[in-house]
């Protein structure tokens, strides 16, 4: 759900070997499959070709819907029935936006986290190297200010 890093995907039968769906620039996608009585086993298969130094994070969902407009036609469902699916449809899209704010977050606190590693590093780099030079500005004063005496 990146939008900055799109990567191919595509979904296709093992059996027959024929790809049902492909995604090339999208973050996310769908794919309705009509139920049958024959088991099928699907491949996803997601092309990282791209993301050799990137970091990448995949999540996909597979959820099983059942359709009550199967076999009825759009004049026989009920009025409650078509609020009913137009609700679940907004509680998706209010899920999606969910996940992708999750994401964000996520992104953002390593981003953050990975800043607060550097400045602390640096931290200890300026108090080392202010404790070097105050030790050096020591020893050149008492080196001038030191009385020397040749016999």
């Amino acid at each position: 759900m990146n939008p900055d890093f799109v990567f191919p995907v595509r979904i296709r039968c093992r059996e027959t070997g024929d790809v049902l769906q492909a995604w090339k620039g999208s973050p996310q996608g769908y794919l309705n499959l009509p139920s049958t009585d024959k088991t099928r086993h699907l491949v996803f298969e997601f092309d990282n070709s791209q993301s050799l130094l990137t970091l990448s994070s995949v999540s996909f969902e597979i959820r099983v819907i059942p359709d009550p407009t199967r076999g009825v036609r759009k004049e026989e469902i009920d009025p409650i029935e078509k609020k009913v699916q137009t609700l679940f449809e907004k509680m998706q899209t209010l899920r999606k936006l969910q996940e992708l704010i999750r994401y964000n977050q996520k992104d953002h606190r390593a981003l953050v986290e990975h800043a607060n590693e550097r400045v602390h590093w640096w931290s200890i780099m300026q108090v080392v190297s202010f404790f070097v030079a105050a030790g050096g500005q020591l020893w050149l004063l008492r080196s001038f200010v030191e009385k020397r005496r040749t016999i």
